[in-house]
């Protein structure tokens, strides 16, 4: 008969073998219940291996006849199983294998009862948890003469055999009401409002912001220095032109909200009015619905930052670059010793430029002037063309120092340390803005004029700054008037006098004037 895959073929003596297996088990059961626990080591078969690490309990030992021993195959094979090592060593005479850990006689031991929970007082309802670390202290005299017995002295207990809760210090209901596992903002707000002696607590205000982060910190930045919303409000409604500098105004023009901010501020404002909340804007927002509150806000605050920025000094730097300029115009114009030296200058160079394309020069442009200084002596290096006909030109005058003293005196508005002569077409540009703005606050005058508080300070103030643009646009005419002559006389033609930068101009005169007083103070 064929065999089933995976099983083993029946043995042909089946008997025999049922017979060996169940003169083992009786022997087993024979040995076990009147074996003791040995007092010593048990002896192990020499021909058994170092036990493994104890496995897990095995199941019980089936003592019926006929079922298979622990630990035998239930695959049956070929020829007679041996039987398993333990019974090898009791049928054989010898002390059997002790039993695995846990067991006794081949029997599992009883349970081991739980520990009793340690009290812990009344029962009451469960808190958040807090996870800190307790140290285990060990019997209560090691708690002598330490911090811990020092905070347990004087405590009232809720029990002496607890942990020790100090009820003077434990309100049951606020906890409950504070950290209870369903505690709520309301119920705790409730408690402390309740309790006697206690300030009345502050309703939780929802913070309003329209801004972005970038532009609220910013505003937060340039609000800082201000007064309070009211304050400023009362300040600007006063007409207080000393409260507020020019950079100030300017600032909070440009801040004033426009017409669909203010609506959206009032808009949020009521929405969370109809939430039941009391609106509480951020910094730079309470600012910003304190200008949108006023009347043409914008409009007077320009005019009045227009005049309190003249009078902070709008119009000081560029006057005084005017001042620079229309001066070193005057110096260079009226100085003969210049005259005098590019003279020398002129016949010396076409001498030694005779013969070439660039002899015979009548007029020369300005930066030539420094080039005498790069033609060097073969004989002497510390000679250059320049320092030759600066000698030369004091001996012609019999080496006269208020000749040279005279030179530096004249060229002193161009040569001066602190001078800057600027570019009269930046100039032109910065006359022409403050021009405009003046002109603005001359069309918002009329906003003034409705405020009987603007009549004594802030409209004076206004009127000042204009009168004082006006005079700088005048004087921004007179001076390029004697910047366009300058040209000429040097002859630098340009179709404009804008065309030509007057800073690099003078740049190349104090240069050159300098090397030349150098060269004029050595013999």
């Amino acid at each position: 008969m064929p065999v089933a895959e995976g099983r083993s073929e029946e043995p042909e003596e089946n008997g025999e073998t049922n017979e060996i297996e169940e003169d083992a088990a009786e022997k087993e059961e024979e040995s076990l219940p009147d074996c003791e626990p040995p007092t010593g080591p048990p002896a192990v078969p020499k021909h058994l291996p170092s036990p493994p690490p104890p496995p897990p309990p095995p199941p019980p030992i089936s003592s019926a006849k006929g079922s298979p021993p622990v630990g035998l195959p239930l695959t049956r094979a070929k020829g007679k199983a041996p039987p398993p090592p333990f019974l090898m060593a009791s049928a054989k005479g010898k002390a059997p294998l002790p039993s695995p850990p846990g067991m006794k006689n081949g029997k599992a031991p009883p349970p081991t009862p739980l520990k009793a929970a340690i009290k812990m007082g009344p029962p009451v309802a469960p808190l958040r948890p807090l996870f800190w670390t307790s140290v285990p202290m060990g019997p209560r005299d090691r708690l002598q003469n330490n911090f811990w017995k020092s905070v347990k002295q004087g405590s009232k207990l809720i029990d002496e055999d607890t942990i020790p809760w100090c009820a003077e210090y434990v309100d049951e209901n606020e906890l409950q009401a504070t950290f209870g596992q369903n505690a709520t903002k309301a119920s705790s707000s409730k408690l402390s409002s309740g309790r006697p002696g206690s300030a009345p607590a502050l309703h939780r205000r929802k913070v309003l912001k329209l801004l972005d982060d970038k532009r609220s910190h910013i505003l937060a930045i340039a609000f800082r220095p201000l007064p309070s919303p009211d304050k400023l409000l009362h300040i600007i409604a006063s007409g207080d032109v000393s409260a507020l500098t020019g950079a100030q105004l300017t600032m909070l023009a440009d801040e004033v909200p426009t017409p669909d901010e203010a609506e959206e501020l009032a808009a949020m404002e009521i929405r969370a009015e109809q939430e039941g909340n009391t609106a509480l804007w951020d910094t730079p927002e309470q600012y910003l619905v304190a200008l949108s509150s006023a009347k043409d806000t914008k409009s007077v605050l320009k005019a009045w930052a227009f005049g309190a920025n003249v009078r902070d000094g709008l119009l000081s730097d560029a006057r005084d670059q005017l001042e620079a300029l229309n001066a070193a115009c005057q110096a260079m114009k009226e100085s003969k010793e210049l005259v005098d030296l590019v003279r020398v200058m002129l016949s010396i160079g076409n001498r030694v430029n005779a013969n070439t394309a660039r002899g015979g020069a009548e007029i020369l442009s300005m930066d030539s002037l420094l080039r005498f200084d790069n033609v060097r002596s073969p004989c002497d290096t510390s000679m250059t063309l320049l320092k030759y006909c600066v000698q030369t030109w004091k001996k012609k005058n019999g080496r006269s120092p208020s000749m040279i003293s005279m030179l530096t005196k004249m060229l002193r508005p161009v040569t001066h340390p602190k001078t800057k002569i600027p570019d009269i077409k930046e100039i032109d540009k910065d006359v022409k803005r403050i021009a405009g703005l003046s002109r603005e606050a001359k069309t918002l005058l009329e906003c003034l004029r409705q405020e009987p508080n603007y009549e004594s300070e802030v409209i004076p103030l206004v009127e000042e700054g204009m009168r004082r643009a006006d005079e700088l646009q005048d004087y921004l005419k007179k001076t390029m008037a004697s910047w366009k002559s300058t040209l000429e006389y040097f002859c630098v033609k340009n179709e404009s006098p804008l065309a030509e930068k007057s800073d690099e101009f003078f740049e190349v005169m104090k240069s050159f004037i300098q090397l030349v007083g150098n060269y004029a103070a050595t013999d």
